[in-house]
């Protein structure tokens, strides 16, 4: 008699788990947190194709955080004729920036410090939406 109470109980709960599965699914809870498990053990990556915070390469970071567009990608870009926004990557694997002086005499064209008598007659600003976040 004790061994069928058992049983009946072990039905019982297992009915109330497939009910509240059942329930998760309709409403689509269960596909989002299927998803959530999903991304569990999944290594962030970074790459910088100038090695790091280097002012006199242009460089593009690229890290796994995912946007509408794909990859997160960040082009190194002129704030002003002698200052950089130098994309690299952080410990935690993703892009990150500073704000860089060109030394040297140097001034800043599309993203890279040159030599004053390399740069054309022109402002190096450049516009661009990509987000700034200060390091």
């Amino acid at each position: 008699m004790a061994t069928q109470k058992l049983y009946l109980g072990i039905i019982v709960i297992i009915i109330i788990i497939i009910i509240i599965l059942a329930a998760l699914y309709v409403t689509g809870a269960l596909s989002g947190i299927a998803g959530e498990l999903g991304r569990v053990g999944v290594t962030a990556t970074c790459s910088d194709t100038d090695g790091a915070q280097n002012p006199d390469l242009k460089g593009t970071c690229t890290d796994s955080t995912k946007t509408t567009a794909g990859l997160a990608s960040f082009a190194d870009r002129c704030v002003s004729d002698a200052s950089v926004i130098e994309y690299y990557c952080s410990d935690s694997r993703k892009c990150v920036s500073t704000i860089l002086l060109c030394t040297g005499g140097k001034v800043c064209i599309d993203g890279v410090c040159v030599a004053a008598n390399q740069a054309p007659r022109q402002s190096a600003v450049t516009d661009s939406p990509d987000p700034v976040t200060l390091a």
